[in-house]
């Protein structure tokens, strides 16, 4: 797979896509909840990863995963943030264009029913976040893959 994505990575004229796509690559060869923490730091952040897991398919927030897990939606934010060094509106953005990413290359599925799928509300909201973690659109995105 590497020697694959170097010579991609050398001929390309945008680089970030092709680490972003090696990136996903990579993330597939993991089981769902590889990304979860199991030491007892990070408690916090693997309760909201492990939610964000089984829910990134459906309109979950961050007062839901608040609500779950009893404490304040800044709490969650705050302690996610300084566990993960990232957010957890990135995380579950990241699930859930990584899941999308699955179905543009396993389904023919629309990009509306992808988005849908993938727990986006909006499919200009969806084209947006693509674009912004992998550098192309969604159609792009399956058309190279082919």
């Amino acid at each position: 797979m590497f020697d694959s994505y170097t010579v991609k990575y050398q001929a390309a004229s945008n680089k970030v896509e092709v680490m972003a796509i090696l990136l996903l690559s990579l993330f597939q060869l993991f089981s769902d909840d590889a990304f979860v923490r199991t030491a007892t730091t990070g408690k916090i952040s693997s309760q909201i990863m492990r939610l964000i897991e089984r829910d990134f398919r459906s309109r979950i927030t961050l007062a839901d995963i608040a609500d779950s897990l009893a404490i304040s939606q800044s709490y969650a934010s705050r302690v996610f943030r300084k566990e993960t060094g990232g957010t957890i509106q990135e995380y579950l953005m990241i699930r859930r264009v990584k899941y999308a990413c699955d179905l543009l290359e396993n389904t023919e599925l629309s990009v509306a029913q992808v988005a849908e799928q993938s727990g986006f509300n909006h499919v200009t909201y969806f084209i947006r976040c693509f674009k912004e973690l992998l550098g192309c659109a969604p159609l792009r995105y399956r058309n190279k893959r082919d």
